[in-house]
């Protein structure tokens, strides 16, 4: 995800999305990943951060929602994977 907002950055017309809240949630993701958390991170092609956590789920959600830009934490599971139609 890094990459690609990267080469948006180095393009013809530059385009921002990551914004400092974005970065703010990034951050303390690498935090608790020094920490031993097994948690990533990932950014849509806006400045929404998502967090692929398995074990640590509650921890996770506590430590983001105590940032204070952050609005809402939408909890979801993977969904079944590829299907035949």
């Amino acid at each position: 995800c890094i990459l690609m907002h990267a080469v948006a950055l180095t393009s013809m017309v530059p385009t921002i999305y990551v914004s400092s809240r974005s970065m703010k949630v990034i951050r303390e993701v690498v935090r608790m990943r020094k920490e031993g958390v097994d948690a990533y991170f990932t950014l849509d092609a806006g400045e929404n951060v998502h967090i692929i956590v398995e074990d640590d789920v509650e921890y996770v959600k506590s430590r983001i929602a105590e940032i204070p830009c952050v609005k809402n934490i939408i909890d979801s599971l993977p969904g079944r994977g590829a299907e035949k139609l």
